[in-house]
């Protein structure tokens, strides 16, 4: 059962997701609502744990994207970059599939730390 502390940390936490990410223009309007639908599924049907680990990469991956700014211009993330990210995972957690939940998320991580990593490679790797 879901506690009180755990749906303020829930609504607290969506709510700055939404503020920080529109004031410092990381996601569009669009991409702020999906991730927010993405992150109430994965809490309803996943609870804390899954919902703390979709946060987490959330906040990886946008560190990894703004932290050398001087190499590369950070796009806005749109909805379809956060349905490609966050929809497998909150497909498998509403399926009941949690291993599949964290293997998306891992998949997902992945794929945005080897992006990141590799533009800022000097040479190209083919």
């Amino acid at each position: 059962m879901t506690s009180i502390l755990e749906v303020a940390f829930l609504l607290i936490t969506l709510g700055l997701f939404s503020i920080i990410s529109h004031k410092k223009r990381l996601l569009s309007f669009d991409g702020i609502m999906i991730g927010n639908i993405i992150g109430l599924i994965v809490f309803l049907n996943g609870g804390l744990h899954a919902f703390s680990t979709l946060l987490l990469f959330f906040m990886v991956a946008e560190i990894a994207t703004i932290y050398p700014k001087a190499k590369k211009k950070h796009e806005q993330r749109n909805e379809w970059n956060i349905l490609g990210n966050g929809g497998p995972a909150a497909l498998a957690i509403l399926f009941g599939f949690k291993i599949a939940f964290f293997g998306a998320v891992a998949a997902a991580l992945a794929d945005t730390l080897s992006s990141e990593i590799g533009i800022l490679s000097k040479k190209s790797l083919f």
